[in-house]
């Protein structure tokens, strides 16, 4: 939601009513990738909770959603030591964040 401003547009809102966003333990800013990279290895329960449409992965996908002109809002992003897949997805995603708040000059 705090990067996929088209979901607030459906109830008339914008990104500037986010004050803020905490993640907690994330692995999974970019759906496609991972779905990709695990091939036909997809645990059942990630087609459950993700579906088989690429589509909605896209949808889902917070990192794919950065690239709007309008700065996203600050975010606290949070992940378990030790997993290493959400400890890199956290970087990859603060990265793309930090490149664009300086495209937009907000830092």
């Amino acid at each position: 939601m705090s990067t996929n401003e088209s979901l607030l547009e459906r109830h008339k809102k914008s990104l500037k009513i986010i004050q803020g966003t905490v993640t907690l333990d994330i692995g999974s800013f970019d759906v496609p990738s991972i779905m990709d990279a695990l091939g036909n290895k997809v645990p059942k329960q990630y087609h459950d909770l993700f579906t088989k449409d690429r589509d909605d992965w896209t949808a889902a996908s917070p990192m794919l959603h950065v690239s709007k002109v309008t700065p996203n809002p600050p975010m606290l992003l949070i992940y378990v030591a030790g997993r290493e897949h959400h400890e890199q997805e956290n970087h990859r995603f603060a990265a793309k964040l930090k490149d664009q708040r300086l495209r937009c000059g907000s830092i």
